[in-house]
């Protein structure tokens, strides 16, 4: 189920909004949006119903259309159906790193579910994906529930982007990129936001990437190595303690499962971001 709307969210809807810019309202990092999606136990779509509004009816509506554009779904695992034979998940759906990823799902069992009247069931038509790009086919839609019947997960309440004091907002848009890439293991794209002599360190060793292979090569290890991202921070050079930076310049502390590092990320001739040097 994840594979299928992250193809059409990660990949998809998020990757355009990378190529709007940082100054596209869009491309607020802390939006965010949770859908309350219920599956029929043969993987078809029951409905799908907004539980926490971004605020934002394009985001919102574009988090909704992965959901029913990637169904029908697999057949549901029998222990976590409620008592009408169905699943319900509250998903996430965020602009940042966070993107529409497993951790951001939380699941209930119901042992009561409110009659809806056959609203939320979706016919035939509905369940075949892209039918609007069919001749004589008018897509249709579910209606979207306007009840959630879940419990209040009180993610409404989370702190979406980490504490920064840097309010560069094109470095803070690089900076989840990156991260963005790191997390769902973008090696391509990681070589995209890195300068081409780029540096990498560790300890005393220092190498100068000399092509965009090795560079390739570099990413490919570290995000396989460094294991999977704990919590990050964008943070200028004196609080990261680094001496003699010059002006356009910060530093994106990562903390992973397997070890700690820092991306030094830099101004271009441009006014473009990019990431200059890596320390492990």
């Amino acid at each position: 189920m994840h594979r299928r709307i992250h193809e059409l969210w990660g990949f998809g809807y998020l990757e355009h909004l990378d190529s709007r810019g940082s100054d596209y309202p869009l491309n607020d990092m802390n939006l965010w949006t949770n859908l309350e999606v219920s599956v029929n136990a043969d993987g078809s779509l029951h409905k799908v119903t907004i539980a926490k509004t971004s605020g934002k009816n394009e985001f919102d509506v574009a988090a909704i259309d992965a959901v029913i554009s990637s169904a029908p779904y697999e057949p549901t695992p029998e222990a976590i159906r409620s008592v009408d034979g169905r699943i319900y998940l509250r998903w996430g759906f965020y602009r940042n790193w966070r993107q529409c990823g497993t951790f951001n799902v939380e699941p209930y069992i119901l042992t009561e579910v409110p009659d809806d009247g056959g609203q939320g069931v979706l016919d035939d038509g509905a369940m075949v994906k892209n039918t609007a790009k069919l001749p004589g086919k008018k897509k249709e839609r579910p209606v979207i529930g306007s009840k959630t019947v879940t419990p209040d997960d009180g993610l409404a309440q989370q702190k979406v982007s980490p504490d920064s004091s840097v309010t560069d907002k094109q470095a803070l848009f690089v900076a989840n990129q990156w991260v963005s890439a790191f997390t769902t293991q973008q090696v391509d794209k990681l070589v995209g936001l890195s300068d081409p002599t780029f540096t990498a360190t560790s300890g005393s060793a220092k190498v100068v990437m000399k092509s965009t292979a090795e560079l390739k090569e570099m990413y490919a290890g570290l995000v396989v190595e460094s294991g999977p991202l704990k919590d990050w921070k964008l943070l200028t050079p004196g609080e990261a303690g680094v001496q003699g930076a010059p002006a356009g310049t910060f530093v994106l502390e990562i903390r992973a499962g397997k070890e700690a590092f820092r991306v030094l990320l830099a101004r271009m001739n441009s006014g473009e971001y990019r990431a200059t040097q890596l320390a492990r």
